[in-house]
């Protein structure tokens, strides 16, 4: 009897053993799978967020795109035409898109504010790297902002939508941490200035001094000038005396030379040190031979 119930109790204790063992078994199987499953999924992710990071790369990175970015940034806080121009002619525009600068220009914001809002709310949603992506790309970020951002918050003010290029302004607010400077360079292409032309205007009843009118094709620092930035030369190149004032007229943009004497011909030399207001120096000195003719 005894045995029987010792037996009883082995196989019983066994029994639960084995139960126990295959439970533990089965647990650690599903731990195994859950793990599989769960590392699976995340190189799935990995995976697809470095496919999503390579065609964020790609899209920036393409030729339209990049001139894009480059294109509103060297046309920032430009108001001059004739100094826009300058500045798409150096860039490489064509020539018969030189009438439609205003209409390229308009095409190269919109076409920014997409890519960055696109991209902002891929980041915002985990799809794209944060880090990975503002590694490459901060600073042209900030730099687009800077130069879009007042623009986008007009369009707001009108439309009544502060969600308007939302994703965009998160990202540019992902992206500050990077700048290590309060200086931000917007532009990439500095551009001298340069002489437009030299007219000699004779002496009228009204104004008997002989005149030179020295215009320049970008705004210039009126600050910059200096009496001691211009030479005359005779027509053998040798400096001459002539009394004469200067002047700055802010509606041409342009130097006023009055001379005191009538000169027949002179060579009219200016300096190079003379400054823009973006503070850029022409490239060369300039010097002109001027001839003052009866009318």
């Amino acid at each position: 009897m005894l045995d029987n119930i010792l037996k009883t109790k082995q196989t019983s204790d066994s029994t639960q053993l084995t139960d126990w063992l295959t439970s533990i078994g089965t647990l650690a199987s599903v731990i195994v799978s859950l793990s599989i499953a769960l590392y699976s999924f995340y190189l799935t992710r990995r995976n697809e967020q470095h496919q999503a990071l390579t065609n964020a790369f790609h899209l920036l990175n393409d030729n339209a795109h990049r001139n894009a970015r480059r294109r509103i940034c060297n046309l920032y806080q430009e108001e001059d035409h004739s100094r826009k121009m300058k500045i798409l002619i150096q860039m490489g525009l064509k020539d018969e898109d030189m009438k439609r600068i205003d209409a390229i220009h308009t095409e190269s914001k919109d076409m920014i504010k997409a890519d960055f809002e696109q991209l902002g709310s891929l980041i915002e949603n985990g799809a794209i790297p944060k880090k990975d992506f503002l590694r490459m790309y901060w600073h042209d970020v900030l730099k687009c902002w800077t130069v879009l951002s007042q623009e986008i918050i007009k369009f707001r003010d009108q439309t009544k939508d502060n969600n308007y290029m939302i994703s965009f302004e998160k990202l540019y607010d992902y992206s500050t941490p990077f700048k290590k400077t309060e200086q931000l360079q917007i532009k990439d292409l500095l551009i001298h200035p340069e002489v437009s032309y030299t007219t000699p205007i004779l002496a009228t009843p009204d104004s008997p001094k002989y005149k030179i009118r020295v215009g320049f094709d970008i705004p210039i620092d009126e600050s910059s000038i200096s009496d001691r930035y211009f030479k005359i030369f005779d027509i053998s190149d040798h400096e001459v005396e002539i009394p004469y004032n200067w002047s700055w007229d802010h509606v041409s943009n342009a130097i006023i030379l009055e001379l005191e004497t009538r000169p027949l011909c002179v060579k009219l030399c200016i300096s190079d040190k003379i400054q823009d207001k973006y503070g850029m120096s022409m490239e060369t000195c300039y010097s002109k031979t001027i001839s003052f003719v009866s009318s």
